[in-house]
């Protein structure tokens, strides 16, 4: 069979995308064939002098490797480069995908700043940070902002919820690109009091005749719901 078509490559990349927080990066790509069959001994993944394994599934038309654990990236910026031939040993152009390996964890970020009451559902903190990683409000346990650092390890959030419970646990966390997550930091509670404050007698009545005296002075009641 006369097979003069070359093999292509699509949709290459790290299933984790192009942070990852492990240096055993799994990787997908798809392969074509017009004229052929994709030879699937002839798959040539390389980062720097690491050949990776690949296998082809024909069926689907999918390449897939996983970098094994004794060859596990370090931290750092890599492009792995990618070839296949068909079983005419037609060869594919090379294609490439740069990504970035980021294992450590990732630092608990600090939080400031918290009013203790409220009479809104407007939630405002201070804090810190590491730069490039995003900070992540809990209430209650349940996410509900983030804000990216870019600039500055410091940041102000400032969050409206739909609403609040009478006493709410505020806590912060924060993730780097690759998707890793910092502890919580610890709960600092935040309390709702939405209630106008309710007078319950004002003296003396009004239109009463009052001699201003040291010992005789106006009083003012009241109670707060």
């Amino acid at each position: 069979i006369l097979d003069l078509t070359t093999p292509e490559i699509e949709n290459f990349a790290a299933t984790a995308g192009e942070y990852v927080a492990t240096g055993q990066v799994e990787f997908t790509a798809d392969l074509t064939d017009v004229g052929g069959e994709i030879d699937p001994d002839g798959l040539v993944l390389s980062i720097g002098d690491l050949e990776v394994t690949a296998s082809y599934d024909a069926d689907e038309g999918t390449l897939s490797a996983t970098i094994p654990e004794d060859d596990a990236l370090a931290n750092g910026d890599y492009t792995a480069e990618l070839w296949v031939f068909d079983m005419a040993e037609n060869s594919s152009d090379t294609v490439t995908y740069e990504f970035n390996v980021d294992s450590d964890p990732v630092e608990t970020p600090t939080l400031s700043t918290l009013q203790e009451y409220t009479s809104t559902t407007l939630i405002s903190l201070t804090g810190s940070g590491e730069i490039g990683t995003t900070i992540h409000l809990y209430i209650n346990g349940e996410e509900a902002a983030e804000l990216e650092l870019t600039d500055s390890p410091d940041f102000e959030l400032d969050h409206t919820a739909d609403e609040l419970d009478e006493s709410s646990e505020i806590q912060i966390s924060a993730t780097n690109p690759a998707g890793t997550e910092s502890e919580l930091t610890e709960a600092e509670m935040l309390y709702l009091d939405s209630d106008p404050t309710e007078y319950s007698y004002i003296s003396p009545d009004d239109g009463d005749e009052v001699e201003n005296t040291e010992d005789d002075r106006g009083h003012l009641g009241g109670t707060s719901a």
